[in-house]
């Protein structure tokens, strides 16, 4: 009768919406990482006296972060790595405190307790280029069929995103390089959608959960001069970019 057929489509509707919410659930508490390039001067801010820094950013957000020793750098740059991993929303929330700090300069805490970026408004406005690096498994899901995801990401956050070719990958490395650059809220902006994109399947997760990259020493320990350098990224006092043109030969063995 139509009072049955009423009830049972209630009850599908109520399974319904609890599924949905039960998804929303699990994507917020599922688990995330990403990894964000820093130089040594805003790693060393990052972490802080002691690591009072670092840990209060972990106390706040309720993420990890764990940063590269200074002499462990990213292979092919003079920057260091730091990994953020926990829930998506601790990992969202880490992530945004530390593009606030780099755009704000990572300034010293008032002694009133105010928000550093009510001193410095027009900071977080400027244009600053961050880097990622991402899980080359997941550069095609993020780039899209001719490009259509990547530009559409760089559409809703109102940043401009740019993936280093295949031809500057590393060999042993799977991390491609992501530039992004724009304001504060566009830049945050990506890195949300970008972390969701990685989210999205098991198989877009980092194989090299760590920030240690010694066991590339064939590249790590390569002199940067006999690189060809990219233009160094405008408005920050990052160290310039190191890429590949191709595939580099291994240096000879030394003498014994």
């Amino acid at each position: 009768n139509k009072t049955f057929l009423r009830s049972a489509v209630v009850r599908e509707l109520k399974c319904f919406v609890m599924a949905e919410d039960e998804a929303a659930v699990v994507s917020q508490e599922s688990d995330a990482a990403i990894k964000l390039l820093l130089s040594n001067r805003e790693a060393g801010c990052l972490i802080g006296k002691g690591g009072s820094s670092i840990v209060a950013l972990q106390t706040k957000s309720g993420c990890r972060v764990r940063v590269s020793k200074a002499d462990d750098l990213f292979p092919a740059t003079q920057d260091r790595v730091v990994l953020i991993t926990g829930t998506f929303s601790a990992v969202t929330e880490g992530i945004s405190n530390i593009l606030e700090s780099i755009f704000l300069g990572f300034p010293e805490p008032a002694e009133d307790g105010s928000d550093p970026s009510n001193r410095l408004p027009g900071a977080m406005a400027e244009s600053k280029l961050i880097t990622l690096a991402i899980p080359t498994v997941a550069a095609g899901l993020i780039i899209g069929k001719g490009g259509a995801n990547i530009k559409l990401i760089s559409s809703k956050a109102g940043a401009h995103i740019q993936l280093a070719g295949k031809d500057r990958q590393i060999p042993g490395l799977d991390e491609r390089l992501m530039h992004i650059t724009g304001s504060f809220e566009s830049v945050a902006s990506a890195a949300r959608i970008i972390l969701e994109k990685l989210g999205e399947d098991p198989a877009n997760r980092y194989e090299h959960m760590s920030t240690s990259y010694r066991h590339l020493t064939a590249f790590a320990q390569r002199p940067f001069a006999m690189l060809p350098q990219m233009p160094p990224p405008h408005g920050r006092g990052m160290q310039p970019m190191m890429h590949f043109p191709g595939p580099p030969q291994l240096p000879p063995p030394l003498p014994h």
